[in-house]
């Protein structure tokens, strides 16, 4: 990595809070006249890779190896994995099960707790990363087209910096991929845990995923507060490119937090609507077998979750490719919308990947 991306990844490595979307709303540019794009804004997870396609199978492997392991109900285990994904927001956070009820009930010692069920949980989580998760078929052949018209790509992810940089580089995504924009994970306090040693794996953890050697000349870990729709890490990432609303696109598969972030700041949207379609197995894994309560979330961020009014948007797209079809000066305004809109999105209290 040349000094010159370390300089300029460290310009923007400060943390700070985003604006909220009802104090961005009377500064919305224009959009009835815009740009030729020149920066596309995009979500990483089942936008431009299956996240599911990894976790859903590891999460069922390592169920079934704990419930036959320690002789504990499926649904049990389950359930706290999704009561601790909701309370922290991630399906990866970094102390998943010594967080659990679990490590509350275990009888041995720390090192013990994590030879037994830490290490074996992420064990099959970076298996089955490695094995299954691959960028969509047409996102490499895109991005590089897009490129040699002129257009900088920038991931702007929910999920934590250390995953998000980690599925990029699995993906390969750093090079192609201008710049990478992650949430931070804040660390737990120590009176959360039954040990204080339970917190050494996961920052160990953590600290080596993220000082991850990559290509990307930016790469910022930015405050948990940003998570979208929050328009503070959507920001942050056009102030460091120099982009502007009507020069820029934003593609994610979140309605509520990809289109309510960019229609908060007036950019043009399109709803990748393919990163949605998942075998039914793997959305009643997604939406009810991991959850605290075995029931669909209403939250914004189950699978098959859609908000009662939706965002304006230039297209529902059917592949990656769809943006090349959008990179000239395409007015949002006089694009068909089903969305009010005067609607405006709200923080999305809800899990990240």
């Amino acid at each position: 990595m040349t000094n010159n991306r370390n300089n300029r990844r460290s310009r923007f490595s400060f943390l700070g809070r985003g604006h909220k979307p009802a104090e961005v709303a009377a500064a919305i540019p224009d959009t009835s006249k815009t740009e030729p794009v020149k920066f596309i804004f995009t979500d990483m997870d089942s936008t431009q890779g299956l996240f599911w396609a990894y976790y859903c199978p590891a999460i069922r492997a390592y169920v079934d190896e704990m419930s036959a392991k320690h002789g504990i109900p499926k649904v049990e285990i389950e359930r706290e994995i999704g009561r601790v994904t909701h309370a922290n927001g991630t399906h990866e956070y970094g102390w998943m099960m010594e967080m659990t009820k679990f490590r509350k009930e275990w009888k041995g010692t720390p090192a013990e707790f994590r030879d037994a069920w830490v290490i074996p949980f992420w064990k099959h989580l970076d298996d089955n990363r490695h094995k299954y998760l691959k960028p969509f078929r047409d996102v490499m052949e895109t991005i590089h087209t897009a490129r040699e018209r002129g257009v900088t790509f920038v991931i702007v992810s929910d999920a934590p910096y250390f995953m998000g940089l980690t599925r990029a580089c699995d993906m390969m995504l750093d090079g192609p991929v201008n710049g990478l924009f992650a949430l931070d994970c804040p660390l737990p306090d120590a009176s959360q845990f039954v040990d204080p040693e339970d917190m050494v794996y996961g920052l160990e953890r953590i600290a080596e995923l993220s000082a991850r050697v990559h290509k990307f000349d930016v790469a910022v870990k930015m405050d948990k507060a940003f998570e979208k729709p929050n328009t503070g890490g959507l920001k942050l990432a056009m102030e460091a490119y120099g982009a502007r609303a009507e020069n820029s696109l934003f593609i994610g598969d979140n309605l509520k937090k990809d289109g309510g972030v960019a229609q908060a700041m007036g950019m043009r949207f399109i709803w990748a609507s393919y990163g949605l379609w998942l075998p039914p197995e793997y959305e009643h894994i997604i939406d009810c077998r991991i959850t605290p309560t075995g029931e669909a979330p209403t939250n914004g961020h189950g699978v098959t979750y859609r908000p009662a009014v939706y965002p304006p948007m230039v297209a529902e797209a059917v592949s990656y490719k769809t943006l090349l079809s959008h990179l000239g000066a395409e007015s949002l305004a006089k694009k068909p919308t089903i969305l009010n809109p005067s609607a405006s999105p709200t923080v999305t209290k809800g899990s990240g990947h």
